[in-house]
């Protein structure tokens, strides 16, 4: 029986299904003995693994840190170069001691100090002690971010001049520490400028109000008046600015010129050849608001501000010299005793009376009367029946001149 068990048992372990059954009954029981080798085998693998993701990560973080400081240094370059190459002042100001903590090339320049001396002053020590209550309130709204311009701010140099600036900051952090960042603009050229321009306008203001010529603007496209002064008023005879400032050239002149032009048409020219070369004078038939007309020499000057233009007219009543001239050119022509023509005159128009003559073939008298034996008459004085003499003659001969040897 035995022989028969150890025979099954050699048979059972020969095809390995008593290894297998051995496995199944007894090898969760039982130690096995693992040697370091195994270990390693199994443990190295994991090390290697955790080594390649943890390289894999220290790169990155690496490649990462290399970029941002180069980013960093290209900023810092770049804050650097427009720190110290602009031409506006720049500094920052300790928000919490008002102390300036660094300025630019051209803000120390602006002021006179070097960056050494610079970095030793506080707000107070750069502005005028009695524009510091404003400067500070300033500083405070921008300090809030409340506004970034502040305009006209006085600036106290080192030598105790004062400049005005137009200062723009904004409040920023560095290293953990709150600063405001301040732009200087020097303005004070232009501020100046700007008073010039005041007093330049002030004083023309004042000559154009006082002048004794009558003075206009006028302004485009339509060309009626913008400005007038009193001088022009009573000259037009109008009552107000407001009522002048409705009319144009064309409504303060007759509907034609001595010319024949029509005043609109005219005045159009004229406005034209003022605008082309600056200016345009002319003699110009005005006419009052009650229709009454007077003539006037006239001025127009372009005024270029800007990208735009205006016109100033200068009206200057001439009517006196118009008669005077008449005068004069009555006296150079008429004898003053007879009202008669002198001898240059008749010359000239007996010379166009015999073209006339001729060109019509008409006849033409010509009648020459010797007063010598009359000079009782030729000396007494023109009343009575002798005043209507020179009228008499003119009437019977359409002509009449008087001539003799003391004719001019």
């Amino acid at each position: 029986m035995l022989e028969k068990i150890n025979e099954g048992l050699a048979i059972t372990k020969a095809n390995g299904i008593y290894d297998l059954l051995y496995e199944k009954w007894f090898g969760l029981y039982e130690v096995k003995e693992v040697g370091l080798l195994d270990i390693l085998k199994y443990l190295i693998p994991i090390v290697l693994l955790f080594l390649a993701i943890g390289g894999y990560f220290f790169y990155r973080r690496l490649v990462e840190r290399k970029q941002a400081e180069m980013v960093l240094r290209e900023s810092e370059e770049r804050f650097h170069s427009i720190f110290e190459g602009t031409g506006d002042g720049i500094i920052l100001v300790d928000t919490e001691t008002k102390q300036l903590s660094s300025g630019n090339f051209a803000f120390c320049q602006m002021l006179g100090y070097s960056p050494e001396e610079l970095t030793q002053l506080g707000v107070p020590d750069i502005h005028p002690k009695k524009d510091l209550p404003y400067v500070l309130e300033q500083f405070e709204k921008q300090m809030r971010g409340e506004i970034q311009l502040a305009k006209d701010i006085p600036v106290k140099c080192k030598d105790s001049s004062v400049l005005y600036a137009d200062i723009k900051a904004s409040p920023i952090s560095l290293a953990g520490k709150h600063y405001l960042l301040g732009i200087f603009r020097d303005i004070t050229e232009r501020k100046q400028m700007d008073e010039k321009l005041q007093i330049s306008m002030l004083k023309y203001q004042l000559l154009f109000e006082d002048s004794r010529d009558a003075l206009m603007m006028l302004a485009p496209p339509t060309w009626k008046f913008t400005e007038v002064n009193e001088a022009a008023l009573n000259l037009f005879g109008a009552s107000s600015v407001a009522e002048f400032t409705e009319l144009g050239p064309w409504d303060v002149a007759p509907e034609k010129q001595p010319d024949g032009q029509l005043s609109s048409e005219k005045a159009q020219e004229m406005i034209a050849t003022a605008m082309r070369e600056g200016s345009s004078f002319f003699e110009w038939e005005h006419q009052r608001l009650d229709g009454q007309t007077f003539a006037a020499d006239v001025l127009l000057t372009r005024l270029d501000y800007g990208e735009g233009n205006l016109l100033q007219g200068t009206v200057r009543d001439i009517s006196e010299r118009k008669q005077m001239e008449l005068q004069l050119e009555k006296m150079a022509i008429t004898d003053g005793l007879t009202s008669l023509y002198n001898r240059v005159y008749f010359t000239a128009r007996l010379e166009d009376e015999l073209q006339r003559s001729a060109r019509f073939k008409s006849p033409l008298s010509l009648l020459m009367v010797d007063i010598d034996f009359f000079k009782p008459i030729n000396d007494a004085p023109l009343i009575g029946p002798f005043s209507q003499a020179p009228k008499i003659c003119r009437a019977i001969l359409g002509f009449a001149s008087r001539g003799g040897s003391r004719s001019f």
